[in-house]
């Protein structure tokens, strides 16, 4: 298996955002993540660790959408979509003790590691109120 490079990691290694029109305070900043799962049973297993982790993820208040999805026809893939108020509610949901968790343990249920994408929103409509 290649080496996983974790979320923060990745962040790091992004933040140049230079290219970016300057905006009045903080920028939500969203992420998606696939992952890719071994069988049913490690997809039931992975569902059950998240589902876990998203009893206290629903308490964050600056995690503004934190969603599962499963594809079409493609019932061992998870897509997870993440919204913060800003890059510093992200960081703070990676330090937490039920995130930390979560992605300790996800290695064994998946076939590989996962594919992170991270965006600064730039336009568009924020949610409001709970999802």
């Amino acid at each position: 298996m290649d080496s996983e490079i974790t979320r923060r990691e990745a962040l790091h290694m992004s933040r140049d955002l230079s290219s970016l029109p300057e905006q009045p305070g903080p920028l939500p900043y969203a992420l998606t993540v696939v992952f890719e799962l071994r069988s049913a049973e490690a997809a039931a297993a992975f569902d059950a660790l998240v589902a876990e982790a998203l009893e206290d993820i629903a308490d964050e208040p600056d995690t503004l959408v934190y969603t599962v999805h499963t594809p079409e026809g493609q019932p061992l893939l998870r897509v997870f979509y993440e919204l913060y108020a800003d890059e510093r509610a992200f960081l703070a949901h990676e330090g937490r003790p039920h995130v930390r968790r979560m992605l300790e343990e996800r290695s064994q249920y998946l076939v590989g590691a996962p594919q992170v994408l991270f965006m600064h929103q730039h336009m568009g409509k924020l949610p409001r109120g709970p999802v």
